[in-house]
C-alpha cells in the first residue's frame, strides 16, 4: 500500500540544489537520485532543472530501504511513500513536503483521504500512529498476496536493485515469531543488505554477476548468471547459474530449482549468503575449491 502526498509546487530551485539545501538543513548525508548523473558522472538535465512527469527516486545510501518517489506537473509536487518504507524514508518524505511548502504554501493532500493545512499540521496528522498503521497494512497486504499466489515473486523497487519477496521469505519471517514490527525489522535488515551489498567494505572486489542469454538446446532464451573462479558475485533472479567446466571451453549450468536446495549442501556458510527471495552472493573460490564444487554437484542438478 503506497501513499502519495500532493502539494503546490511554487518556484523551486534546481533539483540538485533543492536536495543539497534540505540535507544541509537536516544535517544529513547527501540525498541521492539515480537519474542525476549520465554515463561518465556528468550532471544530467534532470539535476539542473525539474523535469515534468519524470519520476525522481530519492534515497539516502545505507539508510533507505525503498527510497521516496517525487514527481511534478505544472501545478503540483507529488511525494510517494512506497509500501514498507522504513523510518528513514518516512522522515525523508515528511521533510520533502515541508521543503516544498516553503516555496508555495497551501495544504497537503494524501491519497488515503487525509490532509494537513500547513507544515505545522503535517507531523500532527501523519504521526507515528499513522505510520504504524501504514506499515501494518503494507505487511498484511504483502503476506496476503503471497499466500493467495504461492508461486508469485513480488518485486519491490529499491534505490539500487529490486527486492524480491515470495513464499520462502514470507514463511521464514512468520516462523521467526515476534510482533509485526519485529518482523519488519528483520525484513528491513534484509532489504538494506540486498540494496548496498556491493558497497560494503568487506565485499570489495565483488561484482554483479554477468548475465547471458542462452542458446543451448532446451534452454533457448533463458538467462544464466556466470560465476567464475576467484571472483565474488551477486546473483539476481535467473534461470541458471553458469560455471566453467573442468575442460577448457566447457560450461556447466545449474538450474534455478537447485539454487536454494543444493548449493547450501555443497558450500560452506561463509561461501554463500541468501539475501531476498532470489538474490544470493557467492564468495570468491580458489581454483581447487571451485573445481571441487563443480564435481560435488549431483548429475541431476548439473547440466551441460
Amino acid at each position: 500500500m503506497s501513499v502519495t502526498f500532493a502539494v503546490d509546487c511554487g518556484s523551486l530551485p534546481p533539483p540538485e540544489q533543492f536536495l543539497l539545501d534540505l540535507a544541509e538543513r537536516l544535517q544529513w548525508s547527501p540525498i541521492c537520485c539515480s537519474g542525476f548523473f549520465d554515463e561518465g558522472q556528468i550532471l544530467s538535465n534532470r539535476a539542473r532543472s525539474w523535469q515534468q512527469h519524470f519520476k525522481y527516486l530519492l534515497y539516502r545510501p545505507f539508510v533507505s530501504e525503498r527510497g521516496v518517489e517525487v514527481k511534478l506537473d505544472l501545478e503540483r509536487c507529488y511525494v510517494s511513500l512506497p509500501p514498507l518504507a522504513g523510518r528513514a524514508d518516512f522522515e525523508m518524505a515528511v521533510e520533502l513536503l515541508r521543503e516544498f511548502l516553503q516555496y508555495a504554501g497551501g495544504c497537503i493532500k494524501a491519497s488515503d483521504g487525509r490532509s494537513a493545512a500547513s507544515a505545522a499540521e503535517l507531523k500532527a496528522v501523519f504521526d507515528d500512529q499513522w505510520y504504524g498503521e501504514y506499515l501494518q497494512n503494507s505487511l498484511a497486504e504483502l503476506y496476503y498476496m503471497v499466500e493467495k499466489s504461492p508461486q508469485i515473486v513480488l518485486e519491490l523497487a529499491g534505490p539500487v536493485r529490486p527486492f524480491l519477496f515470495g513464499s520462502r521469505l514470507s514463511t521464514s519471517l512468520k516462523a521467526s515469531g515476534g510482533s509485526v514490527f519485529e518482523q519488519l525489522d528483520k525484513l528491513w535488515a534484509l532489504m538494506l543488505r540486498t540494496q548496498y551489498y556491493l558497497l560494503y567494505p568487506e565485499h570489495q572486489g565483488y561484482c554483479e554477476s554477468t548475465i547471458y542469454n542462452l542458446r543451448v538446446a532446451g534452454a533457448e532464451g533463458c538467462a544464466a548468471a556466470y560465476f567464475p573462479s576467484c571472483q565474488g558475485v551477486l546473483v539476481p533472479r535467473v534461470d541458471f547459474l553458469a560455471f566453467d567446466g573442468l575442460r577448457g571451453g566447457s560450461l556447466h549450468l545449474l538450474p534455478g530449482r537447485c539454487f536454494h536446495s543444493r548449493l547450501p549442501e555443497v558450500l560452506n556458510p561463509s561461501e554463500i549468503e541468501f539475501l531476498d527471495e532470489w538474490h544470493f552472493a557467492l564468495a570468491p573460490l580458489k581454483d581447487s575449491r571451485y573445481s571441487e564444487l563443480v564435481l560435488s554437484l549431483s548429475a541431476d542438478c548439473l547440466n551441460h
